[in-house]
């Protein structure tokens, strides 16, 4: 008997070794294609392979002057925040500095709810999802996010679509603010994610005939969910000090760069649904727990930046990445976004807390339902100031 049992627990043991070493080769399996896809795809170190451009889709009261040191990003071509010229002529280019007669639109794939967005003096834009044949616009369809009943859906096996808004939302939205006589500046987010804003060009051509003398500005976060909350609230509170729409613009283009973000998914089928990983890849992935690290580009992509083996595993790594490329973070705000997941959550935070220090801006917000559709449930990630992208 005791032969038997000591030969069972060889074979769990052996087992063990098996399963962990498959993992090991797993992950070195996917570095080495990380790796390959950086030297054919970019020179730009931390770059990897974009997972894909089919989800829906730039702390101050004065401008930030940098300090000697600080490490700056690579020059760019300047990006334009007026909409075509060639669609919207004559829009003119005036400066509103002081007046600030014009409203500030953010959208709810930012994370922002009703109250958050009135808390910058902003309106907010409703980005759907769909359960079935039932859409769901937050805070229109419903009044009140109820998490912990969209992510128990989604751990039960719920597997919702998203989709962008038509020309004729955008119109509901804007045309208002146009009749009013104000211009409208509206931070959103990431471009690259999303065809929805083909449908506000539409929409926006479609104004310019009965309101020639407006204008619509707008600014690219590059970002989603926590990141484009970070980013969007710091541009609301320039707002607020009554900063024009030309100075809101000259900030982002400055600090857009210099917020990032670094999250886990859980459950890889959700990011296999949508294409970002393949069938196979997610399932490995999930049989050997294997969690991929993934960050927001300066294209406004999501893009792989590394593996690690558990939750656990993956907030560590998330944290030592916020070291190495934190920048002020002491002096800037904290975002830490969970999809469901609180408790990982607040283990962000006491870390955080343990290294920084407790006097710290750290807000904890659930990522909105349209975007955890796309990531799943039980995920976590940290935007803060950085360095770079």
């Amino acid at each position: 008997m005791k032969s038997d049992t000591a030969y069972l627990d060889c074979f769990f043991s052996l087992l063990v070794l098996i399963v962990f070493l498959f993992a090991q080769f797993f992950i070195l399996i996917e570095q080495i294609n990380n790796n390959r896809r950086k030297n054919d795809n970019s020179n730009n170190e931390g770059d990897g392979k974009p997972l894909g451009n089919d989800l829906k889709h730039n702390s101050l009261l004065s401008l930030i002057t940098r300090q000697k040191g600080s490490t700056l990003p690579k020059k760019h071509p300047k990006q334009s925040h007026m909409v075509d010229l060639k669609v919207l002529s004559p829009y003119s280019i005036r400066s509103m500095k002081g007046d600030n007669m014009y409203t500030l639109f953010v959208d709810s794939d930012c994370d922002f709810t009703p109250n958050s967005a009135a808390e910058i003096g902003a309106k907010l834009i409703s980005m759907p999802y769909s359960i079935g044949n039932d859409e769901f616009f937050p805070y229109e369809t419903w009044k009140e996010y109820k998490p912990d009943e969209f992510y128990s859906l989604l751990r039960k096996g719920t597997l919702p679509k998203t989709s962008g808004l038509s020309p004729e939302k955008y119109i509901s939205y804007f045309e208002p603010e146009f009749k009013e006589g104000k211009d409208i500046l509206y931070c959103h987010f990431s471009k690259a994610m999303t065809m929805s804003f083909d449908s506000m060009k539409i929409a926006l051509s479609m104004l310019k005939e009965k309101y020639p003398e407006r204008k619509f500005y707008e600014i690219d976060t590059k970002a989603i969910t926590s990141l484009a909350f970070t980013i969007a609230r710091e541009v609301g509170k320039l707002y607020k000090a009554g900063k024009s729409p030309e100075e809101l613009i000259e900030w982002a283009d400055m600090e857009v760069d210099h917020y990032a973000m670094y999250f886990f998914a859980d459950d890889l089928k959700f990011f296999a649904r949508s294409g970002r990983v393949s069938g196979i890849s997610a399932k490995m992935g999930n049989l050997f727990g294997v969690k991929p690290i993934i960050y927001m580009n300066e294209e406004g992509k999501m893009v792989t930046k590394g593996k690690a083996l558990g939750k656990a595993a993956a907030i560590q790594t998330i944290l030592s990445y916020m070291d190495e490329f934190g920048d002020e973070v002491t002096q800037n705000p904290i975002v830490i976004g969970h999809t469901g997941w609180e408790e990982g959550a607040k283990m962000c935070r006491d870390a955080i807390e343990k290294k920084y220090g407790k006097n710290l801006d750290i807000t904890i917000l659930v990522v909105n339902p349209t975007a955890g559709s796309h990531c799943g449930p039980n995920g976590v990630g940290i935007a803060f100031h950085s360095k770079h992208r």
